[in-house]
C-alpha cells in the first residue's frame, strides 16, 4: 500500500476520535462547568506542551529566530481577542442581541479548532512523506489530541449559548478538517518555514480561548476548588500525552 494513502486512513480514525470526545461533552451537559474548566486546561496545555515546543524544534531546523515565533504567538492571541472585543463582546442592548453575539463568538472560537485540526491532518500527511516512523508518531499524538478537541469544541459551543444541533454541526466540521488536511498533501506541500510561523499563531489563539474565554465561564459556574482541580487535570492529561508521544 502506498504511503500516500496511510494519512487518509488515519485521519478517518481522527474523525471518529473527535466525535467520541464531542459526544461525551454533549451527553454530560449537566456538568458543563467542569467540562469547560477541563477544556480550558487542555487548550492552554496543548499550546504550552505541544504546539510551542514543536515550533521551537522546527525553528532550530530552519534557523529561524524565536523572536519571530513569539511575535506570531502574540498576533494570534491579539487577533482573536480583538475579534471578540470589537465584534462579539457583550454590549448594551437586548438579551436577544447579546445571545446572538455570544453564539457567533462560540462559532468563531471553535473555528480556531477547525483550522488547527486541518494542520494536524496536514502534519500527518507530511510526516508520512518524510518518514513512516515520523508519520506514525505524529498520528498517535493527533489521535489522542482529537479526543480532547471534540470535547472542547462541543463544550465551547454550548457554553456560548449555541444549541446542541449547532454544536454537533461544528463538531462535524472539526472532525472532517484533518481529513482535508491529509488529502491536501496528495497535491501540495507546505514549507517548513511557513509551518513554523503558523503553529505559534494558532497557539496564541488557543491560549486566548483557554485563559480568557473558557476559564472565566467555568469560574462563574462552578466552585473555585472544583474548577481548579478540573483545569489541573486538563494540564496533566495533555502533559502525559505529549510526554508519551514526543
Amino acid at each position: 500500500m502506498s504511503l500516500n494513502i496511510y494519512p487518509v486512513i488515519i485521519t478517518v480514525a481522527t474523525f471518529i476520535m473527535t466525535f467520541v470526545g464531542g459526544s461525551f461533552a454533549a451527553r454530560k451537559r449537566s456538568s458543563i462547568g467542569l467540562l469547560t474548566a477541563f477544556a480550558s486546561g487542555v487548550l492552554i496545555a496543548v499550546s504550552l506542551f505541544d504546539i510551542l515546543p514543536e515550533s521551537i524544534r522546527l525553528s532550530a531546523e530552519t534557523n529561524m529566530e524565536i523572536d519571530y515565533l513569539m511575535s506570531s504567538l502574540a498576533i494570534g492571541f491579539l487577533l482573536l481577542y480583538g475579534l471578540h472585543r470589537f465584534i462579539f463582546i457583550e454590549r448594551p442592548g437586548s438579551v436577544k442581541e447579546h445571545t446572538h453575539r455570544a453564539k457567533h463568538g462560540g462559532i468563531l472560537a471553535t473555528s480556531v479548532f477547525c483550522a488547527h485540526s486541518y494542520f494536524e491532518g496536514l502534519a500527518i500527511g507530511l510526516g508520512f512523506l518524510f518518514d513512516i516512523k515520523v508519520g506514525i508518531f505524529v498520528s498517535i499524538a493527533v489521535l489522542v489530541h482529537d479526543l480532547s478537541d471534540g470535547l472542547s469544541t462541543v463544550t465551547l459551543m454550548l457554553a456560548s449559548g449555541n444549541s446542541l444541533r449547532s454544536s454537533q454541526r461544528m463538531l462535524l466540521v472539526d472532525a472532517a478538517t484533518p481529513i482535508l488536511g491529509a488529502l491536501s498533501t496528495l497535491f501540495l506541500t507546505v514549507s517548513t518555514n511557513i509551518l513554523v510561523i503558523i503553529l505559534p499563531f494558532f497557539a496564541g489563539g488557543l491560549l486566548y480561548l483557554g485563559a480568557s474565554d473558557l476559564l472565566p465561564e467555568a469560574t462563574d459556574s462552578m466552585p473555585s476548588r472544583r474548577t481548579y482541580l478540573a483545569i489541573v487535570i486538563g494540564f496533566i492529561f495533555i502533559f502525559i500525552i505529549t510526554s508519551i508521544t514526543n
